[in-house]
């Protein structure tokens, strides 16, 4: 049955976890200067596996009284990166090109006559940040210069907005953008797309352009017909040759998944929707990186104990217009899973309570977790932990939010790493040079047998970028091009496909 007044009760849940955990959590100790390897299971006191910790921000030495969401910038013209990380009253930036060594640069406030709320989330395009705020009033969309964080002597500074978005849009969950089309979409804001999709052209990115809306009417949600949590909007590449090459979001709409064809901005269409017996709040999920499945999460399951472990759900999306539930994994921990993002064979889980898990999906059958980070160690509330895990840093560096307790600044290890390309192709030996690139570079690909060979060139999205070479190759070294002029900076992921298996490696373009 659908509950009008779901989509606050989460609000008021986390606001009184944050309230009862806040001075429990204050007393945090920075851990800065050097990096701390994870040994027998505890890095400087947080239960571990496979990863190392390079660094701690605690939330009392940034603004704020709480961590939400975070989201990262690379800078293509100086190669730093950053942490942007959401709290109750605005959003912090971290530089951690020096992940042992992070630098608060400052906060850029909620808009005045806004209402401070801890759900914010921002996303970024072409050097510019948006930001939204759920619960938040006459927030819109703030729009910030992130080239501004290059000029900052003196930190911690208090920045200004850039420009400012407010036409039909006032407070919102979440926003999602297609860096490879330029589009944003909106979603859960209750103005002119009545909590659906609402489509913004970022072609001129301090002043972005109505296009579009989209809402099911009612066919999805549970606060309100139509209501979209989350969303993930790529041009789609995947098996489905139906729909190749179109723009489609899939959403995470309350009750189910919903799979929007947004390619006519004036006319989307629903391909499908798709729920399960035991859903109670589908909240946010990501592609896999060749489109075939949709990793979602359910936020309220565990919470009201229609499984009673961590679940994650995988949905086979080969069929656009008939997603099929493939697969639950259930967890060894009880923690209330949140966000989570897909990055080769990789899945980066931000379970609260539990803290950064990694599962290993090169056998989407048998999902395997091959690395954590406790950020809460000790007694918790539900809500507490770890909120958002960002693993798209060229670094490989990966920065998590943690609600009452601050900024982590992790590096994967050992099995993790020995898994994040999947599994090699048998008799290979692969190299790309220079790696960096600007320009052109070059993979070497060296094989003891002949064989059918795919390389493919793929964004931190997913999205396939080029096909470099598809064909049969004889046994010995092969020699390919990669053209890097006409890339935008960040990171890319070459992969490699023989007799059905895989091997891929980073690809980081700079300008």
């Amino acid at each position: 049955m659908k509950s009008p007044s779901l989509r606050f009760l989460l609000p008021s849940l986390l606001l009184i976890v944050f309230q009862t955990n806040a001075v429990a959590q204050t007393s945090s100790s920075a851990q800065v200067g050097q990096s701390i390897e994870c040994i027998n299971g505890d890095a400087a006191g947080y239960p571990c596996s496979n990863i190392e910790l390079l660094s701690f921000l605690p939330r009392a030495q940034m603004a704020g009284p709480d961590v939400s969401e975070v989201w990262g910038w690379y800078d293509p013209v100086d190669g730093h990166e950053y942490a942007i990380v959401g709290h109750r009253t605005g959003t912090n930036f971290v530089d951690v090109t020096d992940p042992s060594n992070p630098i608060y640069l400052g906060n850029l406030p909620i808009p005045t006559g806004s209402n401070g709320n801890s759900w914010r989330d921002m996303k970024t395009y072409q050097g510019y940040l948006y930001v939204v705020g759920d619960n938040a009033g006459p927030h819109g969309v703030q729009i910030f210069d992130l080239n501004t964080l290059r000029s900052v002597v003196s930190p911690p500074v208090t920045f200004a907005m850039t420009a400012h978005y407010t036409t039909d849009v006032a407070s919102a969950h979440n926003i999602a953008i297609n860096e490879e089309t330029g589009f944003a979409y909106v979603v859960g804001d209750s103005g002119a797309c009545g909590n659906g999709l609402y489509m913004m052209d970022l072609s001129s990115p301090e002043a972005p352009v109505f296009v579009g809306c989209h809402n099911d009417g009612g066919i999805t949600g549970l606060s309100s017909a139509g209501y979209v949590h989350d969303a993930q909007c790529v041009v789609y590449r995947g098996p489905d040759t139906d729909h190749a090459n179109k723009e489609i979001c899939f959403t995470a709409s309350e009750s189910d998944i919903a799979i929007v064809d947004v390619n006519d901005k004036g006319n989307p269409e629903l391909l499908a929707n798709a729920s399960y017996p035991t859903s109670r709040y589908v909240h946010q999920g990501w592609l896999t990186e060749d489109h075939r499945y949709f990793i979602q999460g359910d936020e309220l399951d565990e919470l009201n104990g229609t499984t009673t472990n961590t679940r994650t759900i995988i949905w086979d999306v080969a069929d656009l217009d008939d997603p099929i539930l493939f697969k639950e994994y259930l967890a060894s921990t009880t923690a209330i899973d949140h966000n989570l993002y897909v990055l080769g064979n990789l899945v980066y889980q931000a379970n609260y309570t539990s803290g950064m898990r990694i599962l290993d999906i090169s056998d989407i059958n048998d999902p395997i977790e091959v690395g954590f980070f406790d950020t809460v160690p000790g007694p918790a509330s539900a809500f507490d932990g770890a909120w958002g895990a960002y693993p798209f840093l060229p670094s490989g560096n990966v920065i998590v939010s943690s609600g009452n307790e601050g900024l982590f600044v992790l590096r994967p290890t050992g099995t993790v790493l020995a898994n994040e390309d999947g599994p090699a192709a048998s008799e290979t030996n692969i190299e790309i040079f220079p790696n960096p690139v600007s320009q052109t570079a070059t993979i070497r690909y060296t094989n003891d047998s002949p064989g059918d060979v795919r390389v493919e060139l793929f964004d931190v999205t997913g999205r396939s970028v080029e096909i470099i070479f598809d064909g049969r190759l004889p046994g010995g070294e092969s020699l390919f091009k990669v053209d890097a002029i006409d890339l935008s900076a960040g990171t890319y992921v070459a992969r490699i496909s023989r007799d059905g298996a895989t091997s891929t490696l980073k690809v980081t373009v700079v300008r």
